[in-house]
């Protein structure tokens, strides 16, 4: 939907910043979540960005969906660093209460992490390498630039999932090895 008379009116505006929700830079996660944007969709959007550099763009993924691949993980890796805008988000999938994706694994949390309140009430988060910023103590996991190096085939879990979001959100993708 951000057309070039979208985007002037939007720079006119003063708009200074926008995030873009793609969610995943694998065609088939994109369908399972039905997802109505595709890559294809994306990419156009991404070769007009640069034309409004008043504006900082930033587009947001998710990874971890119920059954992705580490493979899949890599697609939207590789798509950020192939769009080139301004900034990129790596977040790991939540189960909402009473979605299709929550319904789909029985109503449970699917392996989220929650922590508990003072009031009692549980909410899920965001990982930040086990909640510190720390060297995560791990026996073999994956951690930095060798996540890359991890079977692509695999499921990954939630400890390592932690890892890939932390390498995501922080290596210079300059410097990748895709």
């Amino acid at each position: 939907a951000l057309k070039p008379d979208v985007l002037r009116a939007m720079e006119r505006s003063h708009c200074i910043g926008y995030k873009i929700g793609l969610e995943s830079g694998n065609p088939d996660v994109l369908k399972a979540i039905h997802k109505p944007a595709s890559l294809e969709t994306f990419f156009a959007f991404a070769k007009l960005a640069p034309d409004y550099p008043s504006m900082l763009v930033a587009v947001n993924f998710i990874m971890g969906f119920p059954g992705e691949k580490f493979h899949q993980m890599l697609d939207s890796f590789r798509v950020s660093v192939t769009a080139r805008l301004d900034w990129q988000n790596f977040y790991v999938y939540q189960h909402l209460k009473n979605t299709e994706l929550y319904k789909a694994v029985g109503g449970t949390s699917g392996g989220v992490v929650e922590t508990e309140h003072k009031d009692g009430q549980h909410v899920s988060f965001n990982p930040v390498r086990g909640g510190q910023f720390r060297k995560a103590k791990t026996e073999t996991m994956a951690e930095g630039y060798d996540i890359f190096d991890l079977d692509p085939a695999i499921e990954p879990t939630r400890a390592q999932l932690r890892e890939i979001w932390f390498a995501f959100n922080t290596v210079d993708r300059k410097s990748t090895r895709l």
